[in-house]
């Protein structure tokens, strides 16, 4: 069985991790953005593109498992939170990382035919690589996990490392570092199991789409395993407001709308894992 462990993460709000290549400055405006990747970087031309829109019918695929994080609920871990001008970024720091197992490893996205205000994406491989360059070299050693985030009335405690900092890297490419512990609260947590009034299991924030896609910016590499939790995360709109009021270093621009538009699904199929317990009340 692989492990993946995680590298790090990106914010984007609509209203990566830095792989460099050609020395063309790639962004989301009109001369840099999605439109004229393609030129720069030939892999944004492919057919297994990312993102794309989700399904919006109910299945279950046999072929997927429940995905299990480990060592990711109780455990601090040191990040560096970084603005780079395409996102508010996160990467973990040292030896010390969590990782996944289960999907099919022994947004910028739509879902369910519906816009969100906003995304988190985790980039996670396969720990026999030394680095993301070097996963990204064999297709299928890469997966994201991504959450959607939704309008809630109240500020949600995930997102407050985000938006405490933000004043620190607004406009500064400069990181700065903190301790963070993930998923801590229980309306949201991933794979959250609970017990029903009938005693029976429930796993609360199980069920997400899979496809093969690629990374969502430059150089647009192909292979990636994409995990789109079908439970979005709860975001307040002065959340939301912060961090869409970050500017980029050097140039001071807004950030907001720094996605990629959705992508053609092609031949591709998208699977859907969902626990039995929920098909009943789909």
């Amino acid at each position: 069985m692989k492990t993946i462990i995680l590298l790090g993460g990106l914010f984007s709000s609509f209203s990566s991790l830095p792989l460099e290549q050609s020395g063309f400055q790639w962004g989301y405006g009109y001369d840099n953005g999605p439109n004229v990747w393609g030129t720069h970087f030939p892999q944004c031309n492919g057919f297994r593109q990312s993102p794309i829109a989700l399904p919006t019918n109910v299945a279950n695929s046999s072929q997927l498992q429940r995905i299990e994080f480990h060592d990711y609920i109780h455990d601090y871990y040191n990040l560096s939170f970084v603005n780079d001008g395409d996102a508010i970024k996160f990467y973990l720091r040292g030896s010390e990382r969590p990782s996944l197992s289960g999907s099919v490893f022994g947004n910028q996205m739509r879902m369910n035919g519906k816009d969100y205000p906003g995304e988190d994406q985790r980039i996670w491989f396969n720990g026999e690589f030394d680095s993301l360059e070097d996963a990204l070299k064999v297709p299928g050693n890469v997966a994201i996990t991504a959450h959607m985030f939704e309008i809630s009335p109240e500020d949600t405690p995930y997102l407050a490392p985000a938006v405490n900092g933000v004043t620190q890297i607004n406009g500064t490419d400069k990181s700065i570092d903190f301790v963070h512990k993930f998923a801590v609260e229980e309306d949201y947590r991933i794979n959250n199991i609970t017990i029903d009034s009938n005693g029976n299991e429930r796993c609360v924030n199980c069920d997400y789409y899979f496809y093969e896609g690629s990374l969502s910016y430059p150089p647009c590499t192909e292979g990636v395993y994409w995990h789109i939790y079908m439970d979005p995360y709860p975001v307040s709109e002065r959340q939301l407001n912060v961090l869409r009021s970050v500017v980029s270093p050097g140039d001071f621009q807004i950030m907001s709308d720094n996605f990629r538009n959705l992508q053609p699904v092609n031949f591709r199929d998208v699977l859907q894992y969902r626990e039995k317990l929920d098909l009943i009340g789909h």
